[in-house]
């Protein structure tokens, strides 16, 4: 059994996905810490969404890992801590195609 599309080369959806990257890391104004819900529209693990902590890195990695694979731009703008990210960044799962585009747009993510 093969997976060849009459010559046609595949198009993955990991691909096409569109991701939502700020211009500016400046940009990033989310909380410091608290309890936060992460909405239901990025994080589709409880019905009406789940509430963390943004004071532990792990609440933060569930929240920001979701507005990073999930969110739109506002999303990823008032979720995402500018500080905590910088820290955070390499532990936040994320997605290759994630981690590529946002470190080509802030090199100081990158080797993390």
């Amino acid at each position: 059994m093969t997976s060849e599309l009459s010559g046609q080369q595949r198009v993955l959806y990991r691909t096409t996905k569109v991701y939502a990257v700020p211009d500016s890391l400046d940009d990033l104004h989310g909380p410091t810490g608290g309890m936060f819900n992460v909405p239901q529209s990025i994080h589709w693990a409880k019905k009406g969404g789940s509430t963390v902590d943004l004071s532990t890195q792990g609440g933060r990695s569930i929240a920001y890992g979701a507005a990073l694979g999930e969110g739109t731009l506002e999303d990823v703008c008032t979720i995402i801590n500018k500080d905590h990210l910088i820290q955070d960044w390499p532990k936040i799962p994320k997605a290759l195609r994630t981690q590529q585009l946002w470190e080509s747009r802030f090199p100081e993510l990158g080797g993390r």
